[in-house]
């Protein structure tokens, strides 16, 4: 029985070929065909150690573009490296990291690494919000760093990406005045503010109640879907990837295996079953 793919080099036809055998459904979106869907990342043979412990021994994975990708992994497999490595906040020992197939993230200069975090919105576990800003500056921030529009332009962008995440009356609020599901909103809002092609969250569900939940992974479909954004999501939510994921990432023993949720489904790789242990619906 097909099982996911594990990416070693550039993909082959026949490997390509597997990717789109079994379009994906992800609740709130059509049908999709995976092999149709562009890459908007793609990472080949991605080495990365800290001090004597190897974490990424041979990483080779796509992430598609205006898609919904999602990486699992066991904790310390990765996830949050990877993630990391994709906004150019680390970089690999050895492999490639190339964006539209033309952008090599690895060799960027600093300049040209500044340049890119302008494309990349990115909502981190904790959220990241300063404390001793409102939320409407925490939100504001990194338009009046990156931008020269006027402060009334500012103001209806902030809260245009306040309306996209159904936050309302927080413009005074300090974050710790805030839910936890307020706290996930704000920070995506933030991680939106720049209209990014790329989305990067880490742990966006942690420490959420189930409700609470369902409602944060709602809205980030809602966002994929009407602002066609590349997301890349670090999870340990199972059932909230197969319920929201159009490609998967799992991280094993320093590698990783791709493919569409229903492939993961199917599959019989004992590594995949060891990792689900009947977990997947």
């Amino acid at each position: 029985m097909l099982g996911p793919a594990v990416v070693r080099g550039a993909p082959s036809q026949e490997q390509e070929g597997d990717r789109g055998m079994e379009p994906t459904r992800a609740e709130g979106h059509a049908a999709l065909d995976i092999a149709r869907d562009p890459v908007h990342v793609a990472i080949r043979g991605v080495r990365f150690s800290r001090g004597n412990r190897l974490i990424f021994r041979d990483v080779s994975c796509d992430f598609l573009r205006d898609r919904i990708n999602v990486i699992l992994g066991g904790s310390g497999s990765g996830k949050t490296t990877l993630l990391r490595m994709l906004g150019c906040l680390l970089r690999p020992a050895e492999g490639s990291i190339c964006l539209d197939g033309a952008l090599e993230l690895t060799g960027l200069r600093l300049a040209e690494v500044r340049a890119y975090r302008r494309r990349v919105g990115m909502m981190f576990q904790g959220g990241a919000l300063l404390d001793s800003m409102t939320v409407y500056d925490n939100v504001a921030l990194p338009l009046r760093e990156h931008s020269k529009l006027s402060e009334a332009e500012i103001r209806r962008e902030v809260h245009e990406v306040f309306r996209s995440v159904e936050l309302k009356d927080v413009d005074g609020l300090l974050p710790a005045e805030l839910s936890g599901g307020m706290r996930k909103r704000a920070a995506l809002a933030r991680a939106l503010i720049l209209a990014p092609d790329l989305l990067l969250c880490d742990e966006p569900f942690s420490g959420l109640d189930p409700a609470t939940l369902r409602v944060v992974e709602a809205m980030l479909v809602d966002v994929s879907r009407t602002r066609g954004v590349t997301m890349v999501i670090a999870s340990h939510d199972v059932p909230s990837t197969f319920r929201m994921a159009h490609h998967m990432v799992l991280m094993v023993d320093g590698e990783a295996i791709s493919g569409g949720p229903e492939v993961f489904r199917a599959s019989r790789d004992p590594r995949v079953e060891a990792f689900f242990a009947g977990s997947r619906p």
